[in-house]
């Protein structure tokens, strides 16, 4: 959490003030690309798990934060890490149909086939999720869905980030942009 960057749910909705560099690597951007990012569940929500599945899908639906970002800044590495991840999901696709086929084919071992496919299939949607443009920015929409953290943000690319903007009658300059979210602060604390 220490190096954790937290931009401006505007900012990244428009693209305006976002560097030219990419967010993980600090690499200069091959491309922009429209990137949707999505909040966490609720740590609570995990707990419900132990009753079903379909709870806390539905929970963790209803409760999501969503933010399209504009032109989000991708480098070559990235770039080659979602192509990778995208060709391991594909590979554990077809293992999954070939071994089902061939449990229809050669019956003998038909629950070694079941559990072959079930593996393969939960394999291509674990790659394929790491695939999406937020894990590979190592991205998330904060809870109350008005910012976007970056875990662990390059240097260059937090360099090449604007100055923090004055608030409207402020003498004073805000905190810079990886400060997060505002805290109380106790005296004596």
């Amino acid at each position: 959490m220490i190096n954790d960057l937290y931009l401006p749910g505007g900012m990244v909705t428009t693209g305006d003030g976002v560097p030219g560099v990419c967010a993980r690597h600090g690499e200069p951007a091959l491309r922009r690309q429209t990137a949707d990012f999505q909040s966490r569940p609720p740590e609570w929500s995990y707990a419900l798990l132990l009753i079903a599945v379909l709870p806390f899908v539905v929970v963790t639906y209803l409760l999501r934060k969503s933010m399209m970002a504009t032109g989000w800044p991708f480098c070559a590495r990235c770039r080659a890490r979602a192509r990778w991840l995208r060709l391991v999901a594909l590979g554990l696709l077809v293992a999954g149909i070939g071994i089902g086929y061939a449990g229809i084919r050669y019956p003998g071992h038909g629950s070694l086939s079941t559990w072959g496919c079930i593996l393969s299939f939960a394999g291509f949607v674990v790659a394929l999720m790491h695939a999406g443009p937020s894990r590979i920015a190592r991205a998330e929409v904060t809870q109350d869905g008005l910012a976007l953290r970056l875990r662990n943000a390059a240097p260059a690319f937090r360099a090449a980030l604007p100055p923090a903007p004055l608030a409207v009658g402020s003498p004073a300059p805000p905190p810079s942009w990886a400060a997060g979210p505002a805290r109380e602060s106790h005296p004596g604390w």
